[in-house]
């Protein structure tokens, strides 16, 4: 017969206050319900554990990242493409008649850079490159060596991260006192330059120039400056233009995971499958007033919990900000990597998904603790071996990073350039699983 390996238990007990006459016991016995801790460790609770990358693209964050240097190691660039820019007006003249003012003369242009404070590595000044790409790109597939990379053909940028360019300007952020936007002025030579319209390329790269840091970019409007013809001497701004396709690029890539791994860009899932014991042993007091060992039913499950140890994440992929985990269920095993998950399993009363809340800070050198990822649903259909739904309950998890829009609520896989890792299967702090028990007394007060 195999050994068990030690099981960690906590119990909490509630008993009555006065010795039932016809006890024989000396001491009290609970008639109360009596709440049991369980830690179960790796291999009395799950089989497998892999980790499974390639989710997700980095256009489809609402930050972008611009990098150098940051972990002694990581680069990158935010890619923007406008499309034409407004050419007319409408304007009064002279006389005070509205009309439409298709002559325009542009003076200047004013960017306003939007940035993301929370998800930035930086507290003090740092300086921002505004450049004009020459080479088309494509956001769905662009890298930083390709600035194409679809079924059509490949397509290597002339100058590895998105160059060669032409600079339009740069601009120092201070967060204390710019906040979360910047303004860049241009003049109107180099504003001509961008709203060209011969241009067969409109693309705009945003870069950093402060060694040692990540800066996350939220968004870059441009609004132009011009002089009507009809009324040279007034000065008007045209509406904001905006990016309408946006991504980012980013060297070098990470290494293979040595343990697991969750988020980054493509993001990185960790996938588990569980295997759960019908039984576990029981504290005195749960054995006083139930059979022991003790069955593990979904009825007797208060609360369950993945527990894994942090580890130092690659040199320049320690996420800047908390990572977001959840677990969901695999639904289809059997075809992974591209097996659909199920849905989120806790939401607030307005139905946005809440999730472990993981700083940063937990994957630098010396920053080790456990984390732990509710999966109380989860546990208690893979008990039971059915859904809320009627369906057939999975034994397979995965760990993932996620964000989601304050505005809409919705959400998507990746989260930001950095990832979150952990201790793996046989290694120092390898997962456990930790569950509360609450077990009843049967029989009750006479």
């Amino acid at each position: 017969m195999p050994r068990l390996l030690p099981l960690f238990l906590v119990a909490t007990l509630a008993a009555c206050e006065d010795q039932l006459p016809t006890s024989l016991d000396a001491e009290l016995l609970p008639v109360g319900p009596v709440s049991v801790e369980v830690r179960l460790p790796w291999s009395q609770f799950a089989t497998k554990a892999t980790v499974f990358n390639g989710f997700g693209r980095a256009e489809e964050l609402e930050d972008g990242f611009i990098a150098d240097k940051y972990g002694g190691r990581l680069d990158a660039h935010s890619l923007m493409h406008f499309a034409a820019f407004p050419t007319s007006a409408t304007v009064a003249d002279t006389t005070g008649t509205t009309v439409t003012d298709d002559s325009l003369a542009v003076v200047g242009a004013t960017l306003t850079l939007r940035l993301n404070r929370a998800s930035s590595s930086n507290t003090g000044p740092v300086l921002i490159a505004v450049s004009r790409t020459l080479t088309h790109w494509d956001s769905h597939t662009a890298t930083w060596q390709l600035a194409v990379d679809s079924a059509g053909g490949k397509q290597p940028w002339p100058q590895a991260g998105g160059g060669p360019v032409v600079a339009i300007g740069q601009v120092i952020w201070t967060p204390e006192v710019d906040g979360d936007s910047v303004l860049l002025s241009l003049d109107s030579v180099t504003t001509a330059g961008l709203i060209d319209t011969t241009l067969v390329e409109r693309g705009l790269r945003i870069s950093l120039v402060a060694p040692g840091h990540q800066v996350a970019v939220r968004s870059l409007e441009i609004s132009l400056s011009a002089r009507p013809s009809v009324h040279p001497d007034t000065l008007i701004s045209l509406k904001a233009a905006v990016p309408f396709e946006k991504t980012f690029i980013y060297n070098p890539a990470p290494a293979a995971p040595t343990g697991l791994r969750v988020g980054g860009i493509p993001s990185a899932r960790t996938v588990i499958t569980l295997a759960l014991p019908a039984t576990v042993p029981g504290t005195p007091a749960a054995c006083a007033i139930a059979a022991c060992p003790l069955a593990l039913t979904p009825e007797r499950l208060n609360h369950a919990t993945l527990v894994l140890t942090s580890r130092e994440s690659e040199a320049g992929f320690r996420p800047v900000a908390s990572l977001r985990m959840q677990a969901l269920a695999v639904l289809a095993p059997e075809v992974l990597p591209k097996s659909p998950l199920g849905p989120s399993v806790f939401r607030t009363s307005a139905g946005f998904v809440l999730g472990s809340n993981v700083a940063g800070s937990v994957f630098a050198a010396g920053g080790s603790r456990t984390v732990e990822v509710p999966i109380t649903p989860l546990v208690e259909d893979l008990m039971r071996g059915t859904t809320d739904a009627g369906g057939k309950a999975s034994p397979t998890i995965a760990i993932l990073s996620f964000s989601c829009s304050d505005a809409t609520g919705v959400c998507i896989e990746p989260e930001q350039i950095g990832f979150g890792t952990f201790a793996g299967v046989g290694q120092p702090g390898e997962p456990h699983l930790r569950l509360i028990l609450t077990i009843s007394n049967p029989v009750g007060l006479p």
